[in-house]
């Protein structure tokens, strides 16, 4: 079929989405920018790639999002800066700690092995005490706090995570309920050379 031959065919829904297929890669990108939805948007690509005018190809991406936990810690504080908090200005005991910083069994024992890694905490005759390095510590900003605020404003791929940010999110993981990973499946597409002079031709729309 001649190319002008190809034009004349196009569908309506083919034509909408022409001027943005070089602009985008993927199904839910080209929804968005034609204002088609989604099943309007892939009949079209469908349609096209009948045509020879672009492949279709299916993906997979990881998407990293805060659970439950995530989010009561991202506005409450981490149950480890919590415990630092509460001893920063007196030793106490581990119940003592559990109840002023509002600390489940659970998080209490995950605060006491990640401090004593990072030799924030030391205990003697049953009380616990902040150390120097706990007292710095407790000074900074986490690399694990700014992954929680990033969390909260946008979903990320686990691939594109920074180096400093991947050690986070593996510390996250192996805690209960405070990022999930959810996998998705995209539609993605890729242009022929036939595609790409269909998207570079001013195609007037028609009314679907």
């Amino acid at each position: 079929m001649e190319f002008n031959e190809i034009v004349e065919s196009l569908h309506p829904l083919e034509r909408r989405v022409l001027p943005y297929l070089d602009k985008c890669s993927s199904l839910s990108e080209l929804a968005k920018a034609s204002g088609l939805s989604e099943v309007e948007a892939m009949r079209a690509l469908q349609w096209l790639e009948n045509k020879q005018a672009l492949h279709i190809s299916t993906g997979v991406r990881e998407i990293v999002k805060l659970d439950d936990n995530g989010h009561g810690y991202l506005k409450d504080g981490l149950p480890e800066r919590r415990f630092l908090e509460a001893i920063k200005d007196k030793e106490l005991l581990l119940a003592d700690i559990a109840k002023t910083a509002s600390l489940s069994k659970e998080e209490l024992n995950a605060c006491i092995g990640l401090l004593k890694k990072k030799a924030a905490i030391e205990f003697a005759h049953g009380n616990v005490s902040i150390t120097e390095q706990g007292r710095k510590i407790l000074d900074k900003e986490w690399l694990e706090e700014r992954l929680l605020k990033r969390l909260d404003s946008e979903d990320i791929e686990l691939g594109s995570l920074a180096p400093e940010e991947r050690f986070a999110y593996d510390i996250f993981v192996k805690r209960k309920g405070i990022v999930q990973l959810v996998v998705k499946r995209i539609k993605t597409f890729e242009l022929t050379d036939l595609g790409r002079r269909l998207a570079s031709v001013d195609i007037k729309e028609e009314n679907t």
